[in-house]
């Protein structure tokens, strides 16, 4: 906005809304490829591997948006960034993280979970080598709704368990982070937390309409964790340069009035 020298009343027209991070067509540009956003992808992973007290993955092989296309149904395939990593055990990872209002997420996180899981099989082969090639499967859910709210934890981590006492994993190969956004929101950010500083930035971004930039200056413990992290670096200058141009512009207004049409408003995915 527009502020005079002195202090004095705003002047001129308002500054223009930022396109929503988490909108299908700016993540479409910012996680176009791993060159260009990988510390950011490793970054954010890891933020929320952490949280989890989950082992972190240590390299980012390739990352590919998997672009959401109009439906008859609004609550249709979720957007997804695909993600080929290498654990720190040196094993492959395969990650998706997931952005979409879709009450069904458990359900939905099945199917594509064992398709990762089982994605090396033949028909034919011999199952302890199926079993070796298994890659480790990370599923990130960034929800705009509750999916869990007993307990009131914003972070929900489910995978393969033995549920009598004591609880305990059953299998490493598949974990499913949930990431509840209404529930972060509402709890004050420990930005000594990676993953809390990350939300704070995109949760921000989205309800201001304002750039990550204009977010993370506003806020010391935020820009000395960009100046601390160069993933988040990497993604609030590439949200920067690709969330401004005349060709992103359009493509979130059009995205925003099919998002209208289908009756979801400004929302996720």
């Amino acid at each position: 906005m527009n502020v005079p020298p002195d202090g004095g009343p705003t002047t001129g027209p308002p500054d223009p809304i930022q396109p929503d991070p988490l909108a299908d067509p700016v993540i479409t540009a910012l996680f176009d490829d791993a060159a260009r956003i990988g510390e950011a992808t490793l970054s954010l992973a890891n933020a929320v591997l952490a949280d989890a007290g989950r082992e972190p993955v240590r390299k980012i092989l390739r990352v590919t948006p998997q672009r959401t296309h109009p439906a008859a149904d609004p609550d249709g395939r979720p957007f997804l960034i695909d993600v080929e990593a290498v654990s720190g055990a040196g094993e492959f990872a395969h990650i998706e993280i997931r952005l979409k209002t879709f009450h069904r997420m458990t359900e939905l996180n099945l199917p594509r979970s064992f398709a990762n899981l089982y994605g090396n099989a033949r028909r034919g082969g011999v199952l302890s080598d199926v079993v070796k090639r298994m890659p480790r499967v990370i599923a990130i859910d960034i929800l705009d709704f509750v999916s869990r709210p007993s307990p009131a934890d914003f972070h929900q981590l489910a995978g393969f368990l033995f549920l009598k006492e004591p609880v305990e994993w059953a299998s490493d190969r598949l974990e499913i982070h949930m990431i509840q956004l209404p529930l972060f929101k509402a709890m004050a950010p420990d930005f000594k937390n990676p993953l809390h500083c990350w939300l704070t930035a995109i949760a921000r971004a989205r309800d201001q309409g304002k750039s990550l930039k204009e977010v993370v200056e506003m806020d010391t413990a935020l820009k000395e964790f960009r100046e601390a992290d160069p993933g988040f670096a990497q993604f609030v200058d590439r949200y920067g340069i690709v969330a401004s141009t005349p060709e992103m512009l359009k493509a979130y207004n059009d995205w925003q009035i099919a998002q209208t049409a289908w009756g979801g408003g400004n929302r996720l995915g």
